[in-house]
């Protein structure tokens, strides 16, 4: 055999990264592959992965530039909105919020010494230097930070966050508290934490965790609490005593502060992979020390939920794909709704794609659907013993495009609605476009596998990495998904 032929044959058999490969081509979705609920064991390729930076779910931008300042309003620094008393003038981002829906707005105000502000039917002042969060229903589409005419201090614009929440209650973003609240100083207390590097951990006072030297450089504190292969939402404050820097180390990005004795926000989001997150002092010298509060840190992926459905293996001639999910045709399914999910939806540009292997194509088994209410929905679902069908309910009208599909045999099939046309594909061959309107609620639930969470209309298969886009996603490039995760 000549030398070319067989240096092709080892190219071939190498290790295609479909999940690096996703992230790098559509970096503004969201995927449901495979969630190891026992932490045992995750592989790269098979894990619930979000692949939008946190900043990007939340409506608000996050640049002095994109708000409108009314007088006394300046950009003191970086992205520091900084007022001067002796004008009751705005700081507002116009058309960011839909009426009549509740969002999470998180605001930190710094070096306040006088007045106050108030957020858009936020209701209370917010006059206290610290992050503050509120659950407001929008009356209009602007975002308005409201000052008293005595108002002096700091906005950080960069850490503004307006979420829209509202939607199911046992699986909202960012989901639940992990670190120990038990104790005088909930979370910060020092008692429910681990010391590292000989670190002397205390509270000087109530809701203040202080990590000090003790004869061992860099000393840390650390809660066990993630499971491999999961995303997170780390926040809290950090201040030095004005020699020690603070440091957050984790799997994924973390926060260095500076030897400010003021205190200084942090916000991480990060996939686990194998090391906990420490909360460091960085220093080599005496007892010198760093102090932390408000800390806090929950799941955050945008599609979380009940997940019942079995894993089983990589799939036949699909390799890339990386693990399974077994449908039953009865009660196994994911609930991937959340809050968050909710805030990023884009109405007016949807994909939703899905890797499916059917064992059987019987009467109406729903692959997945995004229901809003009961005449509103978007769904996939097998209608005979030989095609699946791509629908979208406005109204109560069903809007259909049939697709041929055969029983054991892998494909990639999405709905796509954009520009007011909406269609099914399937590896990137696209049925006939329907004309159909927008649909303008809020989601109820994201099911995969099924209709509903009851569970109705279980489907019967395989399927892997369901993804979630936010942008109109071509034929063209719905072929390469396809292509990619045949290697």
């Amino acid at each position: 055999m000549p030398l070319f032929f067989r240096r092709r044959i080892v190219a071939l058999g190498a290790v295609f990264d479909y999940s690096a490969w996703l992230t790098q081509h559509f970096p503004n979705a969201d995927r449901w592959d495979h969630q190891d609920l026992s932490g045992s064991s995750v592989l790269s390729a098979s894990y619930t992965t979000a692949l939008t930076a946190p900043d990007t779910r939340s409506v608000a931008l996050l640049t002095y530039g994109d708000y409108v300042a009314g007088a006394n309003w300046a950009n003191s620094s970086g992205q520091i909105a900084r007022h001067t008393a002796g004008s009751v003038e705005t700081f507002q981002q116009d058309d960011i919020l839909a009426a009549g829906k509740t969002y999470q707005v998180t605001i930190t105000l710094a070096n306040r010494t006088a007045g106050s502000v108030t957020i858009t039917d936020g209701g209370a002042a917010i006059s206290a230097n610290e992050q503050t969060t509120r659950t407001i229903i929008s009356t209009g589409t602007d975002f308005i930070i409201t000052p008293t005419t005595d108002f002096d201090g700091d906005i950080d614009v960069a850490i503004i966050l307006v979420q829209q929440t509202g939607i199911l209650a046992s699986s909202a973003y960012p989901g639940d508290e992990l670190l120990d609240e038990s104790g005088a100083s909930g979370t910060a207390t020092a008692a429910n934490w681990t010391a590292n590097n000989n670190a002397d951990l205390t509270n000087p006072s109530v809701g203040i965790l202080r990590v000090a030297r003790d004869g061992i450089n860099t000393p840390r504190a650390f809660q066990n609490v993630y499971t491999t292969g999961r995303r997170y939402l780390l926040t809290g404050e950090a201040r030095s005593d004005g020699n020690a820097t603070p440091r957050v180390i984790n799997s994924g990005p973390g926060f260095t502060g500076t030897t400010s004795t003021g205190w200084q926000s942090f916000r991480i989001e990060f996939v686990k992979t194998a090391s906990a997150s420490l909360l460091e002092s960085v220093t080599s010298t005496g007892t010198e020390y760093t102090e932390w509060r408000n800390l806090s840190t929950k799941p955050a992926n945008p599609m979380n939920g009940d997940h019942t459905a079995v894993i089983v293996g990589v799939p036949a001639n699909f390799g890339s794909l990386g693990l399974a999910t077994r449908r039953d045709g009865s009660t196994s399914l994911t609930n991937a709704s959340s809050a968050e999910l909710n805030s990023k939806w884009d109405k007016e540009n949807i994909f939703i794609g899905r890797w499916f292997n059917p064992d059987t194509l019987g009467a109406n088994k729903v692959l997945f659907r995004v229901g809003f209410d009961a005449d509103n929905w978007v769904d996939m679902y097998t209608n005979d013993g030989s095609h699946v069908t791509a629908r979208y309910r406005v109204g109560g009208v069903d809007k259909e495009v049939e697709l041929a599909a055969s029983t054991g045999e892998w494909g990639f099939y999405a709905v796509r609605y954009t520009g007011g046309s909406f269609n099914g594909l399937k590896n990137g061959v696209a049925g006939t476009p329907i004309v159909a309107a927008v649909i303008d609620l809020n989601i109820d639930e994201f099911i995969i596998g099924a209709a509903t969470s009851a569970p109705t209309l279980v489907v019967d298969g395989d399927d892997t990495r369901t993804m979630v886009a936010y942008e109109n996603i071509t034929d063209a490039q719905v072929l390469s998904i396809y292509n990619r995760g045949r290697r």
